[in-house]
């Protein structure tokens, strides 16, 4: 009968819409489900190493745990970018899964630099080194320690801040050669951002427009090797000022993102790596 149709049609539709309303009250309680199986991030910082590690063979972006960052001082070095380093951690502990963490004042000349596997030198003016600082940083880096040398002013072609920095790493590491242009293809570009290479640094400022004149534009980072260990990178990009800077620096940060991560991995680092 028509009434008998009618109830039904309604009965079923009824039905549908509280299978409707259960699932929809279902899904919640399975994603809380889900994100409660999910494993949180491992405190590795036993106060036993400056860097522990643990890489997942599937998945690089999934490696975790945590570094101490080192902004190096000398007895007539100060630093061209003093937030920089700071910046840097704060871009690990948002895009990555190691807790990186600030160290005070390192100089160059102490027995903790042996304990840092990610060491940041900067300079914007002329500088020198004492003798025990230069055999400390030199035994640092032979050692297994990574350094980041930037040049805090490339507006300058081969200004007195640049020709500091060289000197101080031909005085380190005497024997050792020159800085070779690193190829695009290198690790640190992959490691765990994938980069073409280099992001643009020079005497560019975020949000503005310089009319000075520049020196030729600077392509490529240059790095030491110490038994094929790519040990220390020469920076003539300023990136220190765009990591500081609170925009227009995406680039340049995950460009010091996959500078940490190498220093940690690669083979002879100061770093723990850990058995997945």
């Amino acid at each position: 009968m028509p009434g008998s149709d009618t109830g039904l049609l309604t009965l079923v539709a009824l039905g549908l819409c509280a299978c409707t309303t259960l699932r929809g009250l279902a899904e919640p309680d399975v994603e809380v489900a889900a994100a409660a199986s999910r494993p949180l991030p491992r405190d590795f910082d036993t106060g036993q190493y400056g860097g522990v590690v643990l890489e997942d063979p599937q998945a690089k972006q999934n490696i975790q745990g945590f570094v101490y960052l080192s902004l190096a001082w000398g007895s007539r070095l100060r630093p061209a970018y003093p937030r920089a380093i700071a910046a840097l951690a704060e871009a690990l502990n948002k895009d990555t899964h190691i807790r990186a963490k600030v160290t005070a004042h390192t100089s160059l000349g102490s027995a903790e630099l042996h304990r840092r596997p990610f060491l940041y030198i900067s300079a914007a003016e002329a500088f020198d080194l004492s003798s025990q600082e230069l055999e400390n940083l030199g035994r640092y880096i032979k050692s297994g320690g990574f350094v980041l040398v930037d040049n805090g002013r490339p507006d300058l072609g081969f200004g007195p801040a640049e020709a500091s920095l060289r000197n101080m790493l031909s005085a380190a590491l005497p024997g050792l050669g020159k800085p070779v242009k690193i190829p695009d293809r290198h690790a640190i570009y992959h490691s765990f951002f994938e980069l073409q290479g280099p992001p643009f640094g020079g005497d560019y400022e975020p949000g503005a427009f310089a009319a000075r004149q520049r020196p030729p534009p600077v392509e490529s980072l240059e790095g030491i090797f110490v038994n094929g260990r790519l040990a220390v990178v020469y920076s003539d990009m300023g990136y220190g000022g765009f990591w500081q800077q609170p925009f227009e620096n995406e680039p340049q940060l995950k460009m010091g993102i996959n500078l940490v991560v190498f220093a940690l991995t690669q083979q002879g680092s100061l770093a723990r790596n850990l058995e997945p």
